[in-house]
């Protein structure tokens, strides 16, 4: 809602203007502190897209280096992720 409302008054349009752009963006963070040293922290987001979804994703990094198909099982990251919601589209 205040993202439309910010619109609305940069643009001069009513009340009843909704912007409707698909938009996505993203950004690699890096924490100055000792414990997370090294760990890239990936963030995303969108609005407007066609799918509404949260979740974070834990990939682990590997211990193989791969110069073979990266389909192989041993190829690829492990990861985890966590669903933290979803819903439908409005």
């Amino acid at each position: 809602q205040a993202y439309n409302g910010e619109v609305q008054e940069e643009l001069n349009k009513t009340k009843d203007y909704f912007s409707l752009t698909p938009t996505f963006a993203g950004v690699l963070i890096h924490v100055d502190n000792a414990q997370y040293e090294g760990i890239p922290i990936f963030m995303t987001s969108g609005k407007a897209l066609d799918e509404r979804v949260a979740y974070a994703r834990v990939v682990f990094k590997s211990d193989v280096f791969c110069v073979q198909d990266l389909n192989n099982v041993q190829c690829k990251s492990k990861q985890i992720i966590f669903y933290l919601g979803h819903g439908n589209l409005q």
